[in-house]
């Protein structure tokens, strides 16, 4: 009658067992651990002696925390490969 009833079976997504359960929850863990861990370690960096140090030494702040920057960003892209990684080999059941 409407046409309708034969696309009625297939799944809005490929990731509907992931919606709002515990894979997605595990999921979040890692840039949630990793986001916390970077505001320790700046908090830690800017609190240091080190600092003062080095800018004594002639470093300048772009290259110091340029430097940082770089560092976090080969983690996210990791940690971003990695969860990508993950759920392509999840199954979809």
């Amino acid at each position: 009658a409407g046409g309708y009833e034969a696309t009625d079976n297939i799944p809005l997504s490929l990731n509907e067992p992931w919606r709002g359960g515990l894979p997605l929850w595990l999921m979040s863990l890692g840039p949630t651990f990793a986001a916390i861990s970077v505001f320790w370690i700046l908090r830690d960096e800017l609190n240091s002696s080190r600092w003062g140090v080095l800018r004594s030494a002639g470093l300048r702040d772009s290259c110091h925390w340029m430097a940082w920057f770089t560092a976090f960003a080969v983690l996210a892209t990791v940690n971003s490969l990695l969860g990508g990684i993950a759920a392509k080999t999840l199954p979809n059941a």
